[in-house]
């Protein structure tokens, strides 16, 4: 649980720095997302001496699942920039639980990586959440609803695919496959686009926010790898519904935010549904 603690309170920082970056920048997705990547070769290249498996670079299917994974990233980060500029995060809300729900059915189908008391309960867990974060009274569907809608199954089948490759490779040699594949991709995306010019125009200010941002949001990337890999998709998820009714905690003390009676009786049953379902796992 110290893991999970962890990560909720890092994802939190990264989340509001990243946030920060959007706001004050209108470079092009596909760049904006590779700058924040090369802060990680440091990172990766350490993991790389201190003991990779360095055939899996050239093993024909590693590559090929990974350029899948890649692809679908970009696809997913270019929607999801272009969402968090256009929508409030109140409307997004309802909806993030839809990837939740493909990748849960998906995974206990195909993988039955928990028992079906955990599977059930992840499942009640994702409808009670998704439920109460609908304003029945003042909802509608939001403009971009079709974008909402494809940018969640990009990332069910994304994360479907880390499920998979999970199974073959330990998580970090996931991590760093990942990254070698990804920079690859997105800067050959980027130049053959054209798009490389828009390096000139990060400033001081946005690269301090992209920077931190992306450093702090790897290091809650890697626990999440590490957690899908030792424990499966339906108990990482409920983590994952552990995290977030931790943030309401950490939000109180740290943004003095005051939650709702509402989220506060959810944060604790989330919490119960999450304990409940690691025991029963």
């Amino acid at each position: 649980m110290f893991l999970v603690i962890l990560r909720t309170i890092i994802d939190s920082i990264s989340d509001i720095l990243y946030k920060k970056a959007l706001a004050i920048s209108d470079i092009k997705p596909t760049v904006f997302q590779l700058l924040g990547e090369l802060f990680a070769i440091p990172v990766v290249a350490i993991i790389m001496f201190m003991g990779f498996n360095f055939h899996l670079l050239i093993d024909p299917w590693i590559v090929a699942v990974f350029s899948v994974l890649a692809t679908l990233f970009v696809l997913e980060n270019n929607m999801e920039q272009y969402l968090y500029k256009n929508e409030k995060l109140s409307t997004l809300l309802p909806y993030t639980k839809i990837n939740n729900f493909i990748v849960i059915i998906t995974g206990f189908v195909f993988f039955r990586d928990s028992s079906l008391s955990s599977f059930l309960i992840c499942i009640g867990a994702i409808i009670l959440a998704s439920i109460t974060s609908i304003d029945f009274k003042n909802h509608s569907f939001p403009k971009n609803f079709w974008t909402i809608l494809l940018r969640e199954v990009l990332r069910a089948m994304e994360l479907m695919g880390s499920v998979y490759i999970l199974k073959t490779i330990s998580s970090v040699e996931y991590v760093v496959l990942y990254q070698i594949v990804y920079l690859i991709g997105a800067f050959l995306a980027a130049w053959i686009l054209g798009e490389l010019i828009e390096f000139k125009r990060f400033t001081p200010r946005i690269m301090k926010y992209r920077g931190s941002a992306y450093l702090i949001g790897y290091a809650s990337y890697m626990i999440d790898v590490f957690l899908l890999k030792e424990f499966g998709v339906i108990i990482a998820t409920l983590f994952g519904f552990f995290g977030s009714s931790l943030s309401l905690v950490l939000a109180y003390f740290f943004l003095k935010e005051v939650p709702e009676k509402k989220e506060i009786i959810l944060g604790i049953v989330m919490i119960a549904l999450a304990g409940t379902g690691y025991y029963l796992r």
